[in-house]
């Protein structure tokens, strides 16, 4: 038997790109790189933190900063 249902409503009934845009922009600007445009965080936002993070540092650089610790420090800033 089922025992629950579970439903992803974010960004389908709230948008939140806003929110996770000023969080990302958050931890980048701390880290001394420049913010995401709005548009960039449109479109990378259903990504995830991660996504966001690597839309503005690249793979590389995101691994290289500790992808954990900015992950932390953007879901910390967005709580």
């Amino acid at each position: 038997p089922l025992g629950c249902v579970l439903f992803d409503l974010d960004g389908t009934l709230l948008d939140t790109a806003p929110d996770l845009g000023a969080a990302v922009n958050h931890v980048l600007i701390s880290e001394g790189f420049a913010p995401l445009s709005d548009n960039i965080i449109r479109q990378t936002t259903s990504h995830g933190a991660l996504g966001l993070l690597r839309a503005g540092l690249g793979d590389e650089l995101l691994e290289e900063l500790g992808a954990t610790r900015l992950r932390t420090a953007l879901l910390d800033y967005y709580a």
